[in-house]
C-alpha cells in the first residue's frame, strides 16, 4: 500500500479484508473518521475497523419516534434479523482475525465490538473464539469496559432534551444575527461534541469511542431529532466538525459544551439553566463562525 494516502489505504483495507466499499451517502462520515484517526496517529486498519463497527451499529441502533425509543433490531422481520446477524458476525470475525494489524489498543476495539455483538446475542459466540486464552482477570476487565460505550450513549440521550430546549432560545441571542440556520446548527453541533467529550472523559472512554457515539447521535432521525439532518448531511457536518475541532474558535465552543454538561449534571441550585446560550452572545466569536463555516 506504499504510496497511497491514509484515506486510500483505509479504503483498500475495507476492500481487501471486508469486501466492502464506502457508499456515497457515507463518504462524509468515512472522511471524518479518517481525519480523526490521522490526528490520533491511527493506521488504516484501526480506522477501517472502527468504520465497519459504525456500519454494524447503524443496523441495530435504537431510534426515537413520537417520544418513544424504537429498537431497530427488534422491529425487523426474522429474515431481516438473520441478515443483520450474518453481516455482523462475518465482519466481526474478520476484525478479530486481523486485529493485530491495528495500532489502536485491542481492548478498545473489542470493547466497541462487544457492545454491538451483545445487541444481537452474538457476544458469547464471538468472545469464546477471541478470548479463550485470556485469564479470568482480563475477562472481568473486558466486561467492565464493555459498559462504557453503552453508558455514553445513554448519557448523550439524557442530554438531548437539554439541547432541544436551548435550540428554542438561540434566535433570541444577539450574536445569532450574524449566522445562517446552517451555521447555528454547526455551533450547536460543536457544543454537543464538547458535551460528548466531557461525558467521555468522566467514563474514561477513548477518543474513537466518543467520536463513534457522537456520529450516531448526530444522525438521529424522527420528529425529536436534534438537528434534522439526513445521513448525508450528518456525515458532512461530522467531517467538518472533526476537521475544525483544533481551531481556537471551535475549541471555545466545545469547551462551552463541556462546561454546560458539567453544570447540568451537577444539579446545583445556582447553576445556569441555559449555559449553552453564552457563546451566541459573543459577537466576535459568532462573526468568526460566519467567516469560517460556509455550506459546502
Amino acid at each position: 500500500m506504499f504510496g497511497f494516502g491514509l484515506k486510500a489505504k483505509t479504503e483498500r483495507v475495507l476492500s481487501d479484508i471486508f469486501f466492502y466499499s464506502v457508499a456515497p451517502s457515507m463518504r462524509p462520515v468515512f472522511n471524518g473518521l479518517v481525519s480523526q484517526g490521522k490526528g490520533m496517529g491511527q493506521n488504516e486498519f484501526s480506522i477501517a475497523f472502527y468504520y465497519m463497527m459504525i456500519m454494524m451499529n447503524s443496523l441495530i441502533e435504537p431510534f426515537e419516534a413520537e417520544g418513544m425509543m424504537i429498537d431497530s433490531f427488534d422491529d425487523k422481520t426474522d429474515k431481516e434479523k438473520e441478515t443483520v446477524k450474518t453481516f455482523i458476525k462475518d465482519h466481526s470475525d474478520r476484525i478479530l482475525k486481523n486485529i493485530h494489524l491495528a495500532n489502536s489498543p485491542e481492548s478498545d476495539i473489542k470493547e466497541m465490538l462487544q457492545h454491538i455483538l451483545e445487541k444481537v446475542d452474538l457476544a458469547e459466540t464471538i468472545s469464546s473464539s477471541s478470548t479463550k486464552q485470556e485469564d479470568a482477570s482480563a475477562s472481568a476487565d473486558t466486561d467492565e469496559s464493555n459498559e462504557v460505550l453503552t453508558k455514553l450513549m445513554e448519557l448523550l440521550e439524557i442530554y438531548k432534551p437539554i439541547l432541544l430546549l436551548h435550540l428554542t432560545f438561540i434566535d433570541g441571542c444577539e450574536g445569532t444575527k450574524y449566522l445562517s440556520e446552517y451555521q447555528k446548527k454547526f455551533v450547536l453541533g460543536l457544543q454537543y461534541l464538547g458535551v460528548a467529550d466531557f461525558l467521555g472523559q468522566t467514563l474514561n472512554a477513548d477518543d474513537m469511542t466518543v467520536m463513534a457515539a457522537f456520529a450516531v447521535k448526530t444522525a438521529d432521525a424522527g420528529p425529536d431529532a436534534i438537528f434534522g439532518w439526513d445521513v448525508n448531511e450528518a456525515g458532512q457536518m461530522f467531517r467538518r466538525m472533526t476537521d475544525v475541532q483544533t481551531e481556537s474558535w471551535a475549541k471555545k465552543i466545545m469547551i462551552n459544551g463541556g462546561e454546560s454538561a458539567q453544570s447540568q449534571f451537577s444539579q446545583e441550585d445556582d447553576a445556569d439553566k441555559l449555559p449553552l446560550l453564552a457563546v451566541y452572545e459573543d459577537h466576535e466569536l459568532m462573526k468568526e463562525i460566519a467567516r469560517n463555516v460556509l455550506p459546502e
